[in-house]
């Protein structure tokens, strides 16, 4: 299989968790999207410091993540959010890995955000600054040039496995 085809095949996996619906549909909870960005904060230490792409700052999310979620945080204040280490355990266990590694990580978790960004970005709680961007079609671009090759399949799909296994540890609070 292709890497176009495997991300095809993990995107559609991904996008038919019923915790991605909820997002899809403006029916997440504050607190639940909080625990899904606190969760996905821990991919974005690893990609956005990690990844060739962060010397394309529109691209990276990192900042924009930590917005959303102080501002989820602030909201919903005193609740405490735990969270599963899931993404925590994800950027630990690849920290030491090859920069291609990295390369084909943060491509499938850019690209994930870039082509769900008109989809989510009014819908989720909050501002969903992590999907607004300022020239999308430049950061698609840059993705596409800079994509990685077809040895790296099997990391893109463990970038899409932790994106699926952080929705299913977040479906067993519901």
């Amino acid at each position: 299989m292709s890497l176009e085809q495997t991300i095809l095949t993990k995107r559609e996996e991904l996008h038919a968790h019923p915790i991605h619906q909820q997002m899809v549909n403006g029916q997440i909870s504050k607190e639940m999207y909080l625990r899904y960005l606190r969760e996905i904060k821990f991919i974005h230490d690893y990609i956005d410091h990690k990844a060739e792409q962060k010397d394309f700052m529109d691209i990276n999310r990192e900042i924009s993540l930590h917005v959303d979620i102080l501002e989820l945080v602030n909201d919903l204040y005193p609740l405490e959010v735990i969270t599963s280490n899931i993404g925590e355990d994800y950027a630990i266990m690849n920290m030491f890995q090859p920069l291609d590694k990295a390369k084909a990580h943060g491509y499938v978790h850019y690209r994930e955000y870039l082509e769900t960004s008109d989809m989510l970005k009014g819908v989720v709680p909050g501002k969903g600054r992590i999907y607004t961007f300022q020239d999308k079609v430049a950061c698609l671009q840059y993705l596409e040039n800079n994509k990685p090759g077809d040895e790296w399949i099997d990391e893109c799909i463990k970038a899409y496995d932790i994106r699926i296994n952080i929705l299913k540890e977040l479906e067993k609070v519901l």
